[in-house]
């Protein structure tokens, strides 16, 4: 049987365990399956597709899945001096890892790893719990297909809305953000969730600059131009587990960011990434950020009142962010 060492860790390939002296650590068979199939193949790119398959085989999956069970085996592996940094990601192509390995062939079955005593405390389970987090929420629509509708065909109108979730998951993930939920031609993002960065404010502002951007490029039927908006808000949150297996994509998010992002977003015309109050005070001088005044609260009930926004836009060329 291999065993793979990868300095103070150890996976167990006949258990599928990730071990650090012994112990196991908390990290789910699907994130195991991607471990795996990763360090079969040290250095070498793996194709979203293989690694979808290794962890989801047979089964259809939201390809936003993939990079929120990586960022879940990062924060694992950070166990480890460095260990964080061992998956590299290729954008739009797949991951490898590049960290040490080394792989030995034990003889027989291993034993069944030490049994731990649960009768004085309960066995973590960080991922089962409900979470308290600062978040930031991006709220994302593609505009412009439902007046078109009438004069393309539902496969056309697919194919268009497959394009569009395509370069938000492509996006997202370069910024390390997590696609929460998707209906349509729109998509709830979270920065913050699973992993928690200190500029998650700005990673969602770039990430929604970039997506407009990108957006205006992509050409999946001709007659039909494509462009979306992006509604940016900051606050606390409760994430929970819906299904009770763990499974990120069942997950309950309790808070006013994804309201007031999503509220942000209908609010703007094409091509805008409109932020909130908090967001704007996180990202400082980072962007050219200009008031749009306040957006009409009329319809909007008391609980998602927020004033004020801005609009972001990346700084001119050449110029330097102020500070002070």
């Amino acid at each position: 049987m291999l065993t793979y060492t990868l300095g103070p860790l150890r996976l167990d390939t006949q258990h599928n365990l990730l071990l650090r002296e012994g112990a196991p650590l908390p990290l789910g068979r699907r994130a195991i399956a991607l471990l795996r199939t990763l360090i079969e193949r040290p250095g070498a790119l793996v194709s979203k597709d293989a690694l979808i398959e290794a962890a989801w085989s047979g089964r259809l999956v939201e390809e936003s899945n993939l990079p929120a069970q990586i960022a879940a085996l990062r924060r694992v592996l950070g166990e480890a001096p460095g260990g964080d940094h061992w998956i590299e990601t290729m954008p739009g192509r797949g991951y490898r890892f590049i960290g040490p390995i080394v792989t030995e062939m034990e003889q027989g079955a291993m034993g069944a790893p030490p049994r731990v005593d649960t009768s004085r405390e309960p066995a973590p389970t960080p991922r089962a719990e409900a979470e308290r987090r600062q978040i930031t929420a991006m709220s994302c629509e593609l505009i412009g297909i439902s007046g078109e509708a009438d004069g393309v065909d539902l496969e056309h109108l697919r194919d268009v809305v497959a394009a569009f979730q395509r370069c938000v998951s492509e996006t997202v993930d370069r910024h390390d953000g997590f696609v929460v939920s998707r209906l349509g031609n729109a998509a709830l993002v979270l920065f913050g969730f699973p992993a928690a960065h200190e500029y998650d404010a700005e990673r969602a502002v770039r990430a929604g600059l970039e997506l407009c951007a990108a957006v205006r490029t992509l050409r999946p039927y001709a007659d039909l131009p494509m462009r979306c908006r992006v509604g940016i808000a900051t606050g606390m949150a409760i994430i929970g587990d819906l299904s009770g297996d763990g499974a990120l994509q069942d997950r309950e998010v309790i808070g006013d960011a994804p309201n007031l992002a999503g509220r942000l977003q209908l609010s703007i015309q094409p091509d805008i990434v409109a932020i909130e109050p908090a967001t704007r005070r996180l990202i400082g001088n980072l962007f050219d950020c200009r008031d749009l005044g306040t957006i009409d609260t009329t319809r909007v009930p008391s609980l998602y009142r927020f004033g004020r926004c801005w609009k972001a836009a990346p700084l001119p060329t050449g110029s330097r962010p102020c500070v002070g």
